[in-house]
């Protein structure tokens, strides 16, 4: 089994908005693989702005030797309950920024993308018919 070094790029959000920066100082760090983190910013951009994004960081990884592992998240899909959302359409609307985010990952080259499931709203938590109906929810989003 080969296994490789890789650093997750979160020590740059909120720090280093040009991906220029942080992917200067990962190369100086002579890691060549990379995780690239969502943060809740980045969903109140309409999806072409972020498209560039993307492309601008492949771009930059590729300059520098860096290979875009994979992204992850972060916190945002957490704080939004993401397949547990008990109203429909919000979780709808988190299933399509979800697939965004996919979108996203494959245009920055990456080879997958890493999220949490969300947190399980109290009441479902305690209520075991709500907690199914949510968890069969989250199973079936999980497919489309």
């Amino acid at each position: 089994m080969k296994l490789h070094l890789g650093i997750n790029n979160a020590f740059a959000t909120g720090r280093y908005p040009r991906a220029q920066e942080w992917l200067d100082i990962i190369a100086s760090l002579g890691v060549r693989y990379v995780q690239v983190v969502f943060e809740p910013e980045e969903f109140l951009l309409p999806l072409r702005i972020r498209e560039k994004r993307a492309e601008e960081i492949r771009k930059e990884a590729e300059k520098r030797d860096l290979y875009i592992h994979s992204t992850f998240s972060g916190y945002s899909f957490v704080y939004s309950h993401l397949h547990f959302h008990p109203d429909p359409l919000i979780h709808k609307e988190l299933l399509r920024a979800m697939r965004e985010v996919i979108h996203l990952t494959a245009l920055m080259g990456g080879e997958s993308w890493g999220t949490f499931l969300g947190a399980l709203p109290m009441r479902e938590g305690y209520q075991e018919t709500l907690r199914k109906i949510a968890i069969d929810r989250a199973i079936e989003g999980k497919k489309g």
